[in-house]
This record gives C-alpha cells, sequence and structure tokens, in this order.
C-alpha cells in the first residue's frame, strides 16, 4: 500500500511540474505579447509624434537648386525659421526660395561654398548672430553636394576626383565640424544626404561613388560619436533622381569631354565606342524624374519624434531593385551590375590599333 501511494505521489508530482511548466509558458507567452503590443504602439506613437517648430532653426546647405531649396520651402512652411545656403545668393534659385516662402522673415539666405573656409565661417557667425536668445539650431541638412561621370582612367589628371570629393565629403564635415557646437546645445539633429551610389557601385560614377562611400561612412561614425550628447545623425540616400548636377544630358557631355581629356594611350585601351555605350549607360540610370520625395523625406527626418538612422528615397519601380541589391550578399550584387554592363555593353573595351 505504501509502494503504491508513494508511486500516486511521485506521478502527481511529475504532472503537477508538467502543469507548472505550461503555466510558465503561458504566462511568458502572456507577457511577451503585451509587451509586443506595448512596443508596437510606442513606435506608433513614436512616428506620429512631431518635433514643434517653435523657436527651432535649420540651416540648410546646397538651396540654389534641387533638394536643397525645396526643403527649405518645405521647412518655412511647416515654421522653422530657415537659413538657406546658396552658391549665387542672388540667383534665380533663392530669389525662388523668398517668393515660394510660407514666411519670408523666416527665410534667410546665405552665401555659402562648402569648399571655402571662409564662407563656412561667416555663415556660422551670420547664423549664431541671427537667432534670438531663445532659439536654437536644431536641425543641419548637409545637401550640398556634384556629380560627375567618368572611368577611373579618363581625364587628363584627378582633378574630377579633387573637386567632387572636396564638395560631397571634406564640405560636408568641414560644415559639420564648424556648426555642431550649435547642434550640441540644442541636443538637435544632422541630416547628411547621401546616395544609393554610396551603398551600392554604380557605373560611370566611381568618383561620386567614392565620395558617397566616404560620406556614408561619416554619418554613420558621427552618429555612434554623437549619442553621448544625444544628437541625431540621419542618412539620406536617394536614387538618381533628376536634378541639376544628375541631368543626364549634362553628365553624357562631361563623360564625353574626359574621354578626349584623356591620354591617346587610354583613349586606345577603351575605345570610342566604349565611351559611345557609356554615354548610352547614363541615360538610362537616370529614369527618375524629378521628385519630391527627397525633400519631403528630409522633412520627416527633421521633424519624427524618433526618425530612422537611414532613409533610402526611391521612385516605386526602382525600390524592389535597391532593397534585393542591399540585402544580397556583395558578390551577388557584383554579378547583377556585371549582368547591367553587358546589357549595355559595357562589359567589354574596344581597343583601336
Amino acid at each position: 500500500l505504501f509502494f503504491i501511494l508513494f508511486c500516486c505521489f511521485i506521478h502527481f508530482c511529475t504532472e503537477l511540474d508538467t502543469i507548472v511548466k505550461i503555466l510558465a509558458a503561458l504566462q511568458a507567452y502572456i507577457a511577451s505579447y503585451c509587451v509586443s503590443i506595448w512596443l508596437i504602439k510606442l513606435l506608433f506613437m513614436c512616428s506620429c509624434l512631431k518635433v514643434k517648430a517653435e523657436n527651432k532653426c535649420v540651416l540648410i546647405t546646397g538651396c540654389d537648386s534641387g533638394f536643397g531649396n525645396e526643403a527649405a520651402v518645405r521647412c518655412n512652411k511647416y515654421g522653422f525659421k530657415v537659413f538657406a545656403t546658396c552658391i549665387n545668393p542672388n540667383g534665380e534659385g533663392a530669389k525662388h526660395l523668398m517668393n515660394a516662402a510660407a514666411d519670408p522673415k523666416r527665410m534667410i539666405i546665405i552665401e555659402l561654398d562648402v569648399t571655402k573656409d571662409k564662407d563656412i565661417e561667416s555663415a556660422y557667425e551670420t547664423v549664431k548672430n541671427s537667432m534670438s536668445p531663445s532659439e536654437t539650431l536644431f536641425g543641419l541638412v548637409n545637401n550640398a553636394g556634384i556629380a560627375t561621370a567618368t572611368e577611373f582612367e579618363f581625364g587628363a589628371d584627378l582633378t574630377e576626383c579633387n573637386k567632387v570629393i572636396e564638395v560631397n565629403l571634406m564640405g560636408m564635415i568641414k560644415v559639420t565640424r564648424t556648426f555642431l557646437p550649435l547642434i550640441r546645445r540644442s541636443k538637435g539633429r544632422i541630416l547628411n544626404v547621401e546616395s544609393v551610389a554610396g551603398l551600392l557601385p554604380i557605373p560611370h560614377a566611381i568618383f561620386y561613388g567614392v565620395s558617397k562611400i566616404g560620406a556614408a561612412g561619416f554619418s554613420d561614425n558621427l552618429r555612434v560619436s554623437m549619442y553621448k550628447f544625444s544628437v541625431t545623425v540621419v542618412s539620406i540616400n536617394p536614387w538618381l533622381y533628376r536634378t541639376a548636377i544628375t541631368n543626364a544630358k549634362n553628365l553624357m557631355i562631361q563623360y564625353e569631354n574626359n574621354f578626349k581629356n584623356s591620354s591617346e594611350e587610354v583613349r586606345k585601351a577603351y575605345g570610342v565606342k566604349f565611351m559611345q555605350q557609356g554615354k548610352l549607360g547614363i541615360s538610362a540610370t537616370n529614369l527618375a524624374t524629378k521628385s519630391d520625395a527627397v525633400p519631403k523625406k528630409i522633412l520627416t527626418a527633421l521633424t519624427t519624434y524618433e526618425p530612422d538612422p537611414r532613409y533610402i528615397v526611391a521612385p516605386i519601380i526602382f525600390q524592389p531593385v535597391v532593397a534585393a541589391l542591399l540585402w544580397m550578399p556583395r558578390e551577388s550584387a557584383e554579378v547583377a551590375f556585371q549582368i547591367g554592363s553587358w546589357v549595355f555593353g559595357q562589359d567589354r573595351v574596344y581597343p583601336e590599333n
């Protein structure tokens, strides 16, 4: 009898242990479900909450045309005081900014060439002296940039390389370093307008790609180093939208001129046909018409309570392609580009005797 009772007790304990485990698992599931719902609600709230523009200023470089020009207008309409920098403060771009501004008194045009240290220092003094004691520089949008179309060996020297890196990378670094004290003080945001060329190799744009890869690396490292100051760093990566600097017609002319300025040995090694095929490829990569998607995303990154660290902005028809190339292994992405080169006859050269 004792043995039977002992066996029943052991069986009961085993069953009880199983029940306890089931209840614990159920409790963990319910807890994780509740936490998940809470996190989803929190993320939704963060994406819906907007930063108030009151007493906040934004500096945007490269506002003569394109993304910077429209972003400045949108930020002004939202309520920010906007410092819009232009190479030509009396040009058509600057006039458009003042005419399109919802509040012209809060749209301030500043002359700035990001390659000139004196211009940067002067812009800093203008911004600092134009803000009232209650105002802060909340946002810095590094948008100024240029594009170049060439092969690595094209051109008489590395002038194209030096120029594009000086604007797209060094200009961004210099402006950020100068204005960072004001951004730190406000615990604000730095938005760096980069390119998909900083994430993926783009044919016929090696120096442009190098400058944008450098800009992407700068953003990622700056983001980590600014955590301690509660400064947010956001990368904006647009597709090759048709703007003043990425106009396919201008880039094709530039590409041909760089070929013609190359040494005789380089011209013969590549061949005229290669250059002509390259121009065809350039025209195909610039299919996206001018869009307001990038200026919209700039405003989103400035006003969303918790912005993403990186935004990729591309037309709907290109989004699956960009996503696939970014997620696939680097080797596979390079194979995809090699296939594209084959389609446009750029997988081979046409040497001339």
